[in-house]
């Protein structure tokens, strides 16, 4: 028999385990709870986004905001340069400056245990620790929280939970909230929230079968 944990491994027809399997989220900052961070201003998830920037600017569109702006408690600038970790395990699908609206991004596809994938946005990113193609996991240090292209924003971590591949870039501008919430994007401090699972709480006697 063999003794292992259902929520980090899974074992396939084949025979082969695949360790990446995605179960258990943490947030990425204030890593594993997120303790001390927060929206703090921030824009929140589906929040819609019209009128003007705090500069007086109007908006180049107006768009349900995908994502949550995460800022840590002590304000202004002082998360620049904190440390951003894998929520979960999962394969780099994108790492790259993307420039202005965005800066860095680091694109995670994570595969749940039913079989579905989910794809975790980290932006605006000051430094990128992981290349496309890498194989991270969970805690795994990212990147560094910034302001996105040329210190554009005041720093925060924009994070998205999709549930559709999309481009890493892609801004769901002049979309309906029913097109999106549920649809492309799920809510994602809430999503970690309910996939949290403490690993060493759960093993199973699994019998290996040749096939």
């Amino acid at each position: 028999a063999i003794v292992f944990s259902v929520c980090c491994m899974m074992l396939f027809s084949n025979g082969v385990q695949a360790q990446d399997i995605a179960s258990n989220f943490k947030m990425p900052i204030g890593y594993p709870d997120g303790s001390g961070w927060g929206l703090n201003g921030g824009w929140g998830y589906m929040e819609y986004e019209a009128g003007y920037d705090s500069n007086g600017n109007p908006f180049d569109n107006n768009v349900y905001h995908p994502g949550e702006d995460l800022n840590i408690d002590s304000g202004g600038n002082s998360d620049c340069g904190k440390e951003v970790h894998a929520s979960s395990n999962g394969i780099v699908t994108e790492s790259a400056d993307y420039g202005r609206g965005w800066g860095n991004i680091i694109e995670i596809k994570s595969t749940l245990s039913d079989g579905s994938n989910v794809w975790l946005i980290y932006a605006h990113e000051q430094v990128r620790y992981v290349s496309t193609g890498d194989i991270v996991q969970q805690g795994d240090l990212i990147g560094l929280v910034g302001g996105g292209y040329n210190n554009e924003y005041s720093c925060h971590l924009h994070l998205e939970v999709r549930l559709q591949n999309l481009a890493a870039d892609y801004w769901p501008e002049g979309q309906s909230l029913s097109a999106l919430d549920e649809v492309k994007y799920t809510h994602p401090t809430d999503f970690i929230a309910s996939h949290q699972i403490d690993c060493t709480d759960y093993t199973s006697d699994i019998t290996a079968v040749k096939t």
